[in-house]
């Protein structure tokens, strides 16, 4: 299947819950047991920072995890009506509609550190990119596949600690980042600022700016982090979906 920007935002109509409900499922934590977890695949990332720990409460609460900007009243409706369109051409006889192939996706990791200490990026000390990359692929069976093209670990304190929108990200990601279309995806690990986890740029943002599509992440959150209990690798999970359209 051609990935473009419309095969990015069928996510909408295929595996809408999946992604932003997989990382409630993955952190719902407190004192719940197996069956309690079960039951947390729609909670509130509003509700899951209010869980305590037993040791004095989350010290996320209160902080929105994800930095995202939520796209404006134009966008939605342009991307709603890709979705509407797709739908209508695509639906059988029951009117029901599905991905018939998966889609293959290249990625590429771009692990920032600070000068002189390159461990800081707990993705590198770990060595677990491709530990990552799997927690993508089990979370979008079968619709999409993910394979991790290549990884880059670039040194430069300026990018560690970064805001939002900020020059240093701008900065960090014209100068980094590989593949010149909309196909590819490129995900940023580093030390964020603001006690957020992770931020993404929507499909019809990449085509006036391909250079700044992606997804960033704390690199303590990914797979086998320290930042427990956010260390299960789906801050990656929810960030692409947004990528993908979500």
């Amino acid at each position: 299947m051609i990935l473009n920007i419309n095969t990015l935002l069928l996510i909408r109509t295929t595996i809408a819950a999946l992604a932003l409900t997989r990382f409630g499922q993955a952190h719902a934590h407190g004192g719940h047991n197996q069956d309690q977890h079960d039951h947390h695949h729609h909670a509130s990332l509003r509700a899951l920072q209010g869980n305590g720990n037993g040791n004095g409460g989350n010290p996320w609460k209160g902080v929105d995890f994800c930095g995202t900007k939520k796209p404006d009243d134009v966008q939605q409706a342009t991307d709603m009506a890709v979705v509407d369109k797709w739908k209508e051409k695509n639906k059988d006889k029951d009117g029901n509609r599905a991905l018939q192939e998966t889609v293959t996706i290249d990625v590429y990791m771009i692990l920032i550190h600070p000068k002189g200490n390159k461990n800081a990026n707990e993705i590198i000390f770990n060595n677990n990119a491709q530990a990552q990359i799997d927690v993508l692929n089990g979370a979008y069976s079968p619709h999409f596949s993910f394979n991790l093209k290549g990884v880059k670990v670039v040194e430069n304190s300026s990018w560690w600690n970064i805001k939002y929108g900020s020059s240093a990200e701008k900065a960090m990601k014209q100068k980094t980042r590989t593949g010149v279309d909309c196909k590819t995806l490129n995900m940023w690990y580093t030390q964020l600022s603001n006690g957020l986890l992770g931020w993404a740029t929507f499909p019809t943002e990449c085509s006036s700016n391909p250079y700044y599509s992606g997804v960033v992440n704390l690199h303590s959150s990914a797979m086998g982090g320290s930042l427990s209990p956010y260390n299960k690798g789906d801050t990656a999970t929810h960030e692409v979906g947004h990528w993908l359209g979500l």
